[in-house]
């Protein structure tokens, strides 16, 4: 904890009641920010910003999941839980589709198909491939999550506009689901800022993936910046002089 002097009008208060425990706060809040550095954006306060703002807004969903996931939420009134199940799935939607898009839109990448109607999304797919031929995973990728948990989201939330779930096939208000809809949306925003920013790095960078029995134990993250030439092996480190290595090195 910092315990230096602070400038004058500014307090300390802990944030949140989580940290590098949770997945999402390692490879979002830590890992994403350090990826950001090393992309090629004409803005780079402007980005950083609205990373921020993403990193915000999975905090707040993820405040509203803790209170879902208590051992005591089945015993609150039932307004009280439904309260938390709208603030709940707005907060994770919001994170997704308003902040995350605006985020890549610094990065120079319209993703506004990929949340509109099948024909829209796919003629936006061929508009996008033209201008960012490289994009082709990400588009699979985009599709494939419209297939399945995006469509499922984005029918939910509209019956919570109307209130009317006489034909909801499956509710989604229980702590199972808000789980797994939570680590869908925190995962498609990681992999596919991963998937666009790897084509936007700065010179001589590229991100690369680290398998999961190699991560670091207490900081798990899953990619991270790395030379083109050290993977490719155009760039040679050094050989270590054994004459500098002392008994206690090589024991």
């Amino acid at each position: 904890m910092y315990t230096g002097a602070l400038p004058p009008g500014f307090t300390l208060k802990l944030a949140a009641n989580f940290g590098t425990e949770e997945p999402f706060v390692v490879r979002i809040q830590i890992q994403t920010k350090d990826i950001l550095k090393y992309i090629a954006i004409p803005n780079e306060d402007e980005a950083d910003f609205r990373l921020d703002r993403v990193i915000e807004q999975l905090d707040i969903a993820r405040i509203h999941l803790g209170r879902i996931e208590d051992k005591s939420f089945d015993t609150q009134p039932t307004f009280d839980q439904q309260a938390e199940y709208v603030a709940f799935y707005n907060s994770i939607w919001w994170a997704y589709k308003d902040r995350f898009k605006l985020l890549m839109g610094e990065l120079g990448f319209d993703l506004g198909f990929i949340f509109q109607n099948d024909k829209n999304f796919e003629e936006g797919a061929k508009r996008f491939l033209v201008a960012h031929p490289e994009a082709t995973e990400f588009v699979a990728v985009a599709r494939n999550d419209r297939n399945g948990w995006q469509s499922q989201l984005a029918a939910h939330r509209n019956v919570m506009h109307s209130g009317d779930r006489r034909d909801e096939k499956h509710d989604l208000d229980n702590p199972r689901d808000a789980r797994v809809f939570f680590d869908n949306v925190w995962q498609a925003i990681e992999e596919n800022f991963v998937y666009l920013g790897e084509t936007v790095m700065r010179e001589g960078w590229t991100i690369a993936h680290i398998p999961e029995e190699q991560r670091d134990k207490t900081i798990p993250i899953r990619f991270k910046p790395y030379l083109k030439g050290l993977l490719d092996g155009s760039i040679k480190l050094p050989q270590l002089d054994s004459s500098n290595v002392s008994e206690a090195d090589v024991s």
